[in-house]
């Protein structure tokens, strides 16, 4: 304790009359010194430093406990430079004879305080930080009767890292399909991604399924040529069905496993232009603007119908909790049903959304709990906006839109990546992505030769599958998963050539 109380001394006297001969020396503020361990504790810092206004200290000239603990457990050294090792027997000579400079026995006090070894007394240490840094660990085998925990931030490279890494949009697609005969039309819905990782086209009078893993492709349902075509397809939520919409209003629902037609049904005499599944009820939009729900397990498979837009219904969703059902039509509105309501009471349930000023077709609901309120739409010809809709309460208000410059036929949220795609027709006919929460725009990618009719989206969110007017069916990787997850193999893509086609009797452009 001698060796402590009288370090102490010598510190403050130090200090006090180097002050001294410091301010003295001050002759005006454009003096730079350098500071560091050994000059730092008798300059005024505040004679230089004239930005600023506060004093950020460093966070392990705070380590108060480890210091007492060095201080207090330090071996104590005799004047003839051995030291003592607590039993009142002398040991080996320190090594060092330096520790009996006055000057060296302050660095070492000043390194115990600091948590420094020994070794490093001349090494330059800096006072003044102006950049968060990592509190110092402990050394080894350090435990002070208080057991103090020492902790520093998170590590950057696992969490922070990770969310400021620029985001990459690839430059090309990673599969091409040739889709001869596919059906140029907005009022359709000529693709649908299922469950089970197949991607069903179709093809004027047939449905042809592209298998992922190994790039095949295979005939599943045909119906008579003629002036009728198939005009929407749908995965039931386990896809264990297909519905196929034709355009004289039958429906037709398709064993995917046996590829066998199971049973068919007509809402009306018109054209089914969108569905949507919810376990076994399939909803169902017409050309005329009415919604109708079917029970594909009964004879007597319509349950309810709603007169719900005076136009074309050109979409048809659920939300992914099955909260809410919304359609859009040509006639620029959009209407949401309460889940719960949507089958019993549709005329008295609905809530309009009205402020597109051209058909509607794109729509979205977003998935993050974060955004569990919002409905994203998108106006074709005549409007070209995004909106974003707040569905609390029982008035829905756009609460952000932006205006595309192009008919929008399709958006897709992408809630983790906190991102919004939308799919243009012509002039743009290409794809863009804007920011979730303020719609700015953030890539869009090369245009297409002809508009974008729809798009799908793939079981593990992470591509997305567009139908263009140019019959060609694009894949795009653009949400790409963690690396150190394993993916499951029926989500993964075939090696093999970029371009394939789903009619087996064409060949690849």
């Amino acid at each position: 304790m001698k060796v402590s109380v009288k370090s102490e001394v010598s510190l403050t006297s130090t200090a006090s009359s180097s002050s001294t001969v410091v301010k003295k020396g001050l002759v005006s503020r454009n003096v730079k010194r350098v500071l560091n361990s050994s000059n730092a504790s008798l300059i005024n810092v505040s004679q230089f430093l004239c930005q600023g206004d506060r004093y950020i200290p460093r966070r392990d000239d705070e380590l108060f406990d480890y210091s007492n603990h060095s201080l207090v457990n330090r071996p104590r050294q005799k004047l003839n430079g051995t030291q003592n090792n607590g039993q009142g027997q002398a040991t080996e000579p320190l090594t060092p004879p330096r520790f009996l400079d006055e000057n060296n026995e302050n660095l070492v006090l000043k390194n115990y305080i600091r948590g420094k070894p020994d070794e490093k007394l001349s090494e330059p240490e800096k006072i003044w930080v102006y950049k968060g840094i990592s509190v110092p660990q402990a050394p080894v085998g350090h435990m002070s009767r208080q057991k103090v925990l020492y902790s520093g931030p998170l590590n950057p490279s696992s969490s922070m890292k990770k969310t400021l890494k620029k985001r990459h949009y690839p430059s090309s697609e990673i599969r091409i399909l040739d889709a001869p005969n596919l059906f140029d039309d907005f009022y359709s819905i000529p693709i649908h991604w299922g469950y089970n990782n197949q991607l069903a086209v179709s093809l004027t009078h047939d449905i042809y399924v592209y298998v992922p893993v190994d790039g095949e492709s295979y005939c599943l349902f045909s119906i008579d040529e003629g002036p009728d075509y198939i005009s929407s397809v749908q995965y039931s939520n386990s896809a264990q069905y297909l519905s196929v919409g034709v355009s004289d209003g039958r429906i037709h629902i398709i064993d995917v496993e046996s590829k066998r037609k199971i049973r068919s049904m007509r809402s009306q005499i018109g054209k089914i232009t969108c569905q949507a599944w919810n376990h076994n009820t399939l909803s169902v939009g017409t050309h005329s603007g009415n919604v109708y729900h079917h029970d594909v397990r009964v004879k007597e498979h319509r349950i309810s119908s709603c007169d719900a837009h005076s136009e074309s219904v050109c979409g048809l969703l659920w939300s992914p909790d099955k909260r809410y059902l919304a359609s859009s039509g040509g006639d620029c509105r959009i209407n949401v049903w309460e889940g719960s309501t949507a089958y019993s009471s549709p005329e008295s349930s609905q809530r309009t959304l009205e402020g597109h000023t051209g058909s509607v077709k794109a729509m979205d609901f977003t998935t993050n709990s974060c955004y569990q309120e919002i409905l994203v739409s998108g106006g074709g010809s005549n409007d070209g906006t995004i909106k974003l809709w707040s569905l609390d309460g029982s008035e829905c208000k756009i609460i952000k839109e932006i205006e595309t410059h192009s008919p929008v036929t399709g958006v897709y949220v992408k809630s983790e990546f906190k991102e919004v795609v939308s799919f243009h027709g012509n002039p743009s006919n290409n794809m863009s992505i804007w920011k979730m929460d303020t719609l700015k725009h953030l890539h869009s990618f090369e245009p297409y030769t002809e508009r974008i009719i729809c798009h799908t989206v793939s079981p593990g969110h992470e591509y997305i599958a567009t139908a263009s007017a140019d019959q060609v069916v694009r894949i795009w990787d653009l949400f790409p998963s963690d690396s150190n997850k394993n993916n499951k193999k029926e989500f993964e893509f075939s090696e093999g050539p970029r371009s394939h086609h789903v009619h087996p009797s064409h060949r690849i452009r």
